[in-house]
């Protein structure tokens, strides 16, 4: 997956290659020479960002049974797995009832409440993971 999203970036002129500009006769001005290493940055930030992702992705997919592995129950996971997947497909039936995922708290008189705190849970731990 890593090599994928480094060919996506090289695609896109984010693998951090050295800037064409300025090459030949002339010296780099100070300008491109700024532009240049910017670009480094970004394209540097943006592998580090993608990797932290999967790094997430591969960690959720083994911590809620993504594997299909036999936890002890059947393949079905632990109990915490089984109430994650729960509120996962809760979330997918609210989706193809209303066609959004803001989900709130006083939709339908609070019928969606307990989805809308796992959701916030989910984000607020998502960011956490992200920050480092």
């Amino acid at each position: 997956n890593i090599q994928r999203n480094e060919a996506k970036l090289a695609s896109l002129g984010l693998d951090g290659s050295r800037s064409k500009v300025g090459r030949g006769k002339k010296a780099k001005s100070d300008q491109a020479i700024k532009a240049a290493n910017t670009r480094r940055r970004n394209a540097e930030r943006a592998r580090d960002m993608m990797r932290r992702h999967e790094r997430w992705v591969n960690q959720n997919r083994t911590a809620h049974g993504g594997n299909g592995g036999d936890n002890g129950n059947n393949g079905n996971g632990t109990p915490r797995q089984q109430a994650w997947r729960t509120r996962l497909d809760e979330l997918r039936t609210f989706h193809a009832t209303y066609g959004h995922y803001t989900v709130t708290g006083t939709l339908d008189d609070g019928k969606f409440k307990s989805l809308y705190k796992w959701i916030y849970r989910q984000r607020v731990l998502y960011d956490k993971f992200k920050r480092g």
